[in-house]
């Protein structure tokens, strides 16, 4: 990869990241244990704070439309994820964290369909060349 093209990906992925998880904290709420630890991954990792934050602002409105909670219920009764959530819940962290509601899982999901299809968006977005005018040929 050239470097101009690195360039674009990280700045794809931090804009993606940002808005992803902003996205994911609006709609599942800064104050659960999954939320806090989101906000402490805005902070941490190298995401851009400005989308994180409209995203949130976002995701909150979303959420108020749409209920994340159908699709957390969806994930939860499938009969083939079953024994992974088994095993989640058997995992001290994991159990306190409310992974297993539906509202978390809802927007855990919405959080990472948005993260890639934003990858996707801005990646495409970023290989796009702007068009050139096409100039009138003047012939004499």
């Amino acid at each position: 990869m050239t470097r101009k093209k690195e360039g674009r990906f990280r700045s794809c992925l931090v804009q993606a990241s940002g808005a992803a998880l902003g996205l994911s904290i609006g709609v599942i709420g800064p104050l659960s244990p999954i939320g806090a630890l989101m906000i402490i991954g805005v902070l941490l990792f190298r995401c851009r704070l400005s989308w994180a934050l409209m995203a949130s602002i976002v995701g909150w409105g979303l959420s108020k439309v749409y209920d994340p909670s159908s699709l957390g219920f969806a994930l939860l009764n499938l009969e083939v994820l079953r024994p992974l959530w088994r095993e989640f819940y058997n995992t001290p962290f994991l159990a306190i964290s409310g992974f297993n509601e539906t509202r978390v899982m809802g927007g855990i999901t919405f959080g990472i369909g948005a993260f890639v299809s934003l990858m996707v968006f801005l990646s495409v977005k970023g290989d796009s060349k702007p068009a050139t005018p096409i100039e009138d040929e003047v012939t004499s």
